[in-house]
């Protein structure tokens, strides 16, 4: 596929918009990791929970210590040597007065053995069993308690203060970890912002490529040129705007060269109602010359005679029609447009049409609001009255009541006005040429009418077109632009 200058430039441009922030990033990047490295794992903090989980160890001897020492207090008690009832309410003084303590036990030849648990203290706590001998020698069983979540906060620090040193140990490693986790996510986020950015450029760069292609057929006389339309952008807008004005130039040029058509046939009917214009005077002169100045007796010759006279005057009379139909089409006046709504004029039309034949079904559909145009008057109402005549002649032949039907309506930015009939409609071979000057489908006409209809909408600025209706009959449509607010 080719690509253009501009798609390439556009391309380039985006691919650099894309990728030139990633050096700088990579960069910002490399010193972010590095900050947070040195922040995350600072040497005082690792030295810091070193001391700490140094410090468990030593606490947790002092306390064996201190138990020991007290369990050495507690045995030098003469009341242990007492009897059985008195040693049991002594071992309660003891739960009593030491709230550490969480069983107490004593025992001896010849005793049974006096064992005390401290209630509500064994929970939670990790058991420290020293045995003593008392003054008596009997023997004194002493278990203390230590809170289990010392040992928890040890265990944790000592695994934090592992993770901690293994992290020092591989900081250069997390330090290209992070590293490593930016550029993936830049690089994945450039890529997707390059990838995006030439989709979008080959997508516009492709409908300007349209564009310019249209143009160039456009340049070469092919008025038959037109671009998609997609999307709701600047681009989408122009190409829009670019079928309008190709439609314009088309239905401008179609305008003049038919204007010019017209002016030619104009030309040539003036011409035409000239010479026979001149002659016809002197034939129908000479005519009733000859007839007023034979005295004869001859009936046979009379009558040939007056048979050939009256051929004469009507052919002349005939002639008379034409070169005045003639006349007409070679002077038709020039437009003068005045701004009016074209709904109202339509029905005062209706109201002053009087001339239908009996039976005529005259339907009009008007619009709700005014619709402003800018017409002539005189000249639209020969339109509309020569359209409605041949709608009237083309249903007469049906054998059915005439039934015609105007609508006025606004569609696609224009004025829109309709002459539908339900007669025979018009032969499809005939249809391109409908407006020609001199073509006619009736047996009597000069095929004047809707060529003289023609001109005047094109001269209105508008367009006037035939096509026959799916329901039966023929449709005229004139299209006319609205007056400028």
């Amino acid at each position: 596929m080719k690509h253009g200058r501009f798609e390439r430039r556009l391309v380039l441009a985006l691919l650099v918009a894309a990728l030139a922030p990633i050096p700088v990033a990579l960069w910002l990047a490399n010193l972010l990791a590095d900050d947070s490295v040195a922040l995350g794992l600072n040497p005082r903090i690792e030295q810091a929970l070193g001391q700490a989980v140094a410090v468990y160890p030593q606490l947790f001897r002092a306390k064996r210590r201190e138990h020991g020492l007290r369990a050495d207090l507690l045995a030098r008690d003469p009341a242990l040597d007492a009897p059985p009832a008195e040693t049991r309410a002594h071992l309660e003084a003891l739960c009593n007065a030491s709230p550490e303590l969480l069983r107490v036990a004593v025992s001896g030849e010849g005793l049974t053995t006096v064992a005390r648990r401290c209630t509500g203290r064994a929970q939670g706590q990790r058991e420290l069993a020293l045995t003593r001998r008392s003054p008596g020698g009997r023997s004194v069983s002493f278990v203390f308690g230590m809170p289990e979540a010392t040992f928890e906060a040890f265990r944790e620090a000592e695994a934090l203060s592992k993770v901690y040193r293994q992290l020092g140990q591989r900081r250069d490693e997390v330090k290209r970890a992070y590293f490593l986790a930016f550029l993936a996510l830049l690089g994945g986020w450039a890529l997707l912002a390059a990838g995006g950015g030439l989709w979008l450029a080959r997508r516009t760069t492709r409908r300007i490529l349209a564009l310019v292609e249209a143009t160039r057929r456009v340049s070469s006389g092919d008025l038959d040129a037109r671009v998609e339309v997609s999307g709701q952008d600047e681009i989408a807008d122009l190409a829009a705007a670019f079928n309008r004005m190709v439609e314009e130039i088309r239905e401008r040029g179609e305008r003049i060269v038919y204007l010019e058509k017209i002016s030619s046939w104009q030309e040539i009917a003036r011409r035409l109602a000239h010479e026979i214009k001149n002659p016809l005077t002197p034939i129908q002169l000479s005519v009733q010359q000859l007839e007023s100045r034979y005295d004869g007796t001859d009936p046979k010759f009379r009558a040939l005679l007056d048979q050939v006279v009256e051929i004469v005057r009507e052919e002349v009379e005939t002639l008379r029609r034409l070169v005045s139909e003639f006349s007409e089409f070679a002077r038709l006046p020039n437009v003068d447009p005045e701004p009016q709504d074209l709904g109202r004029w339509v029905e005062e039309f209706v109201r002053q049409k009087t001339n239908l034949p009996e039976g005529t079904a005259l339907e009009v559909e008007l619009p709700e609001r005014p619709l402003v145009v800018p017409f002539d008057r005189t000249l639209l109402r020969r339109v509309l009255v020569n359209l409605i005549e041949n709608a009237v002649q083309a249903s007469e032949g049906t054998g059915r009541h005439p039934r015609i039907r105007l609508a006025v309506r606004q569609e696609n930015g224009r004025a829109l006005l309709k002459v539908e009939d339900w007669g025979p409609g018009i032969p499809t071979e005939r249809l391109s040429r409908i407006f020609d000057p001199y073509f006619t489908t009736k047996e009597t006409g000069t095929g004047l009418g809707l060529a003289i209809c023609k001109k005047i909408v094109l001269q209105h600025g508008g367009e006037l077109s035939a096509s026959n209706r799916s329901e039966g009959g023929a449709c005229f449509e004139i299209r006319l632009p609205l007056a400028l607010e």
